[in-house]
C-alpha cells in the first residue's frame, strides 16, 4: 500500500500518494502536531480525489481542534486502536468503509441527533433491517465515547435506535433436506473430477452442520474427539467453548473433512474468504434444487428445530448451540410437541392421587 507523506503548508515537499481501500480513495496526512492520519476522501474517481487531498492540505494549515476532525477520521482512529485485532474486526471493518463512505466528509461539530436519525431513516428505506441500521448507530456512538473517554470536548448526541425484529424462524423441512442431498449426491456423479471434489466436499459440510448446529467459523477451530466435536475456550462466539456429540453421519463427515487438502486450505485463507467460497457454492445448490431461501445458517436453526421437536428440553438445546443464555433459544419453545398438554396431565395425575389417598 503506497503511503505518502505530508509536510507543513507551503513546503516543497512531494504531495501525499493517494492509494485505493475498498471503492474509495485515502490519503496519508502529516498532521501539525507531527502524527500521521489516514484520512478518506470519499471519492471513487481520483482526479476528484487528489482535489479533495489538495483542499485537506488548506484545511490543516489551521490549529487542528476536536470539532474540526470528521466523523471518518473518528471511525478510523477507533478501529486502528479499539476494534482492530479483535474477534469482529472483519465486520467491524465493513462497518466503518461504509459510514465513511456516507456520512464520513461531516465534522463531529455536525454530527448531531437529527442527522443521524436521517441517515438511519433513509437506510430503512433503502431496505436494511434495523439490526443493521443500530449496528452502525452503535459504531459511531463507541467512537465518540472513545474521544470523550481521552478529554476532548466534543458532543456526544444521543443515538436513534429502532426495534429490532429480524428473528428468522425459517428452519428446513425434510422434504428440503432430502432434496439437497439428492441434488449433491448427481452433482457428486459429474464427469469433471475437480466439480466432484467440490461438491464431495460440500455434501459432508452440509450433512455436518445440520446434525450439529455449529455455526460456519465453528468448523475451523473444532478438535475431534472421540463422538465429540470440541470448542476450545475462544474459538466460539462467547468466547466459552463447548462439546457437541456427534451422530454417525456427522463423524464421517467429520473424518472426511479433516483429511480434505480444501478444507485445509479454506482454513488459511484470510477474512471471509473461507464463508464466500463456501456460501457461493451454497447459492448454487440451492438454486438448483428450487429452495434459494435456504441460508447456511438455516442449518443451524432446523438442528435446533428438530432437538426440540423430538422433545430435547430448551436448556439442553441452548447448551447444545453453544449459548450463554436460554434467551435466544425461547424462539424454538412453540415447536416442541404439545408439552403444555404434558404438563396438565402431570397436575391431573398428582390430583388423582390425592382424591384417592
Amino acid at each position: 500500500m503506497p503511503v505518502g507523506t505530508l509536510g507543513t503548508v507551503g513546503s516543497a515537499q512531494q504531495a501525499p500518494r493517494l492509494y485505493t481501500r475498498g471503492a474509495t480513495w485515502w490519503t496519508d496526512l502529516r498532521l501539525p502536531d507531527g502524527t500521521r492520519q489516514r484520512v478518506p476522501t470519499g471519492e471513487t474517481d481520483e482526479t476528484t480525489a487528489r482535489r479533495r487531498v489538495e483542499q485537506f492540505t488548506i484545511e490543516i494549515g489551521a490549529p487542528a481542534t476536536s470539532t474540526r476532525l470528521t466523523l471518518a477520521e473518528v471511525l478510523e482512529d477507533t478501529y486502528c486502536n479499539h476494534w482492530y485485532g479483535t474477534r469482529s474486526a472483519i465486520i467491524l471493518r465493513r462497518i466503518v468503509d461504509v459510514i465513511q463512505r456516507g456520512m464520513g466528509h461531516l465534522s463531529i461539530a455536525d454530527v448531531n441527533y437529527k442527522r443521524l436519525d436521517a441517515y438511519a431513516r433513509a437506510l430503512l428505506r433503502d431496505g436494511l433491517k434495523p439490526a443493521t441500521v443500530n449496528r452502525r448507530m452503535s459504531a459511531i456512538s463507541t467512537s465518540l465515547n472513545e474521544r470523550v473517554k481521552r478529554g476532548e470536548p466534543i458532543q456526544r448526541p444521543q443515538m436513534p435506535h429502532f426495534r429490532e425484529n429480524n428473528i428468522k424462524d425459517r428452519y428446513m423441512s425434510n422434504a428440503e433436506e432430502s432434496a439437497i442431498l439428492e441434488q449433491l449426491d448427481k452433482k457428486v456423479r459429474l464427469d469433471v473430477i475437480l466439480d466432484r471434489q467440490v461438491w464431495e466436499y460440500v455434501r459432508h459440510l452440509y450433512v455436518f452442520l445440520l446434525d450439529t448446529g455449529l455455526r460456519f467459523s465453528e468448523i475451523f477451530a473444532y478438535r475431534l474427539d472421540g463422538d465429540h466435536a470440541d470448542l476450545r475456550n475462544n474459538t466460539t462466539k462467547n468466547n466459552q467453548g463447548g462439546r457437541v456429540p456427534l451422530t454417525k453421519r456427522a463423524k464421517a463427515a467429520a473424518l472426511y473433512m479433516q483429511a480434505s487438502d480444501r478444507h485445509r486450505e479454506l482454513k488459511t485463507l484470510p477474512g471471509k474468504a473461507p464463508w464466500d467460497w463456501v456460501s457461493h457454492c451454497w447459492r448454487l445448490l440451492v438454486r438448483d434444487t428450487g429452495c434459494p431461501d435456504n441460508t447456511l445458517h438455516i442449518l443451524r436453526h432446523t438442528c435446533a428445530s428438530r432437538l426440540v421437536q423430538r422433545g430435547v428440553p430448551i436448556y439442553v438445546v441452548s447448551k447444545w448451540l453453544g449459548r450463554s443464555s436460554v434467551k435466544f433459544t425461547e424462539r424454538y419453545a412453540k415447536l416442541a410437541p404439545d408439552s403444555l398438554s404434558k404438563a396438565s396431565a402431570a397436575l391431573e395425575d398428582n390430583a388423582s392421587d390425592g382424591a384417592t389417598s
